[in-house]
């Protein structure tokens, strides 16, 4: 990485720079906590009519730092690159962190437990997304405040560095409007590793109501209207046919597709599994635990039980994601990093 190229880098924290177990609780109109929310699945919620939140548990500065546990990878990517941008008093490049969070209640033992992990964290701005009034996404904040730094006219290329899919496809989306800067998103995996995210658009979409697949528009030689002047059966009618047979054959290819990116990664399985069955798996699978304690006993716990107890699977990781956000995260390590034996 050239760093006298003006590179702007944005690091999330929960799950990106530390592991955290804040909850943010969604209280309805009577003031009753109806659901708590982990980090990953705040950045996704959408809060009904007549609840509101309560961050009480993520502004706690003493919870954050006495229980939120460090990914030495990611941290150690941070300070590599503040530190090689220190070393050249020219570079415009900048490290920031972006967070879903407000204010804490405490900003000095917030500060501390980025202090104790030797971030230079008086020089890394901490930007505060919660701190941004509406009921948008925490994503859509996100991007508010990067935006702030492009519309400065000083970087050519943007990395962010996240664990939530979603944040990483509204950080892309903002291509479009800037065209003379580069995006670079880094998808973080639970281990510290990370991944370049691509942003794709949605395999399934409904057609639209023009769609010639659908035979909505006369004269094209597909739909029961068929090609004007032309008699079913026909030589000048084989186009026709071809082109229905195409159309027809399209969406299973992608529903293909779709099947394979949600069962492998990195050529390893990959276990689709519910919200509550992923975050049941977040401290990893302790050997004298069933594996119903974490994935239920229903098909999809079933089906990973069999893969876990099969001999030749002895030295392969499990990896489960989460239905709704995408996020992945190891159930069990493979090789010689395995934690179980079961």
């Amino acid at each position: 990485m050239n760093i006298q190229e003006n590179n702007l880098h944005v690091f999330d924290i929960d799950d990106t720079l530390f592991h955290t177990n804040a909850k943010v609780k969604v209280v309805d109109h009577q003031g009753k906590v109806v659901q708590k929310l982990s980090n990953s699945e705040f950045n996704d919620h959408k809060l009904p009519h007549g609840h509101s939140y309560d961050f009480s548990e993520f502004r706690s500065a003493d919870k954050f730092r006495d229980e939120s546990k460090p990914i030495p990878k990611m941290l150690n990517k941070l300070k590599a690159i503040h530190s090689n941008i220190k070393k050249n008093p020219g570079s415009k490049s900048r490290v920031i962190m972006n967070t879903a969070r407000a204010d804490f209640d405490d900003k000095n033992k917030f500060l501390s437990t980025f202090r104790k992990q030797n971030v230079d964290i008086d020089d890394i701005h901490v930007h505060r997304a919660g701190n941004i009034e509406g009921d948008e996404l925490p994503a859509v904040k996100k991007v508010k405040i990067i935006k702030k730094h492009l519309e400065s006219g000083k970087y050519k290329h943007v990395h962010m560095y996240d664990d939530s899919t979603t944040n990483l496809q509204h950080f892309l989306a903002m291509k479009k409007d800037h065209p003379d800067v580069e995006f670079h998103a880094h998808h973080v995996q639970p281990d510290g590793t990370t991944r370049k995210f691509i942003s794709k658009p949605k395999l399934e979409e409904d057609a639209p109501a023009n769609a010639a697949g659908g035979g909505a528009i006369a004269g094209i030689g597909v739909g029961p209207q068929g090609e004007p002047g032309v008699q079913p059966g026909t030589q000048q009618n084989i186009l026709a046919r071809m082109l229905r047979r195409k159309a027809l054959k399209e969406p299973k290819q992608k529903e293909k597709i779709q099947k394979v990116n949600e069962a492998t990664f990195a050529g390893q399985e990959v276990f689709v599994v519910p919200t509550q069955y992923y975050h049941n798996c977040r401290e990893g699978k302790n050997r004298y635990h069933s594996y119903e304690r974490y994935v239920g006993n229903d098909e999809i716990g079933e089906t990973i039980r069999k893969y876990g107890r099969d001999r030749k699977n002895r030295k392969k990781p499990i990896i489960v994601q989460d239905e709704r956000t995408g996020a992945m995260m190891y159930l069990r390590y493979g090789g010689k990093y395995r934690k179980d034996r079961t």
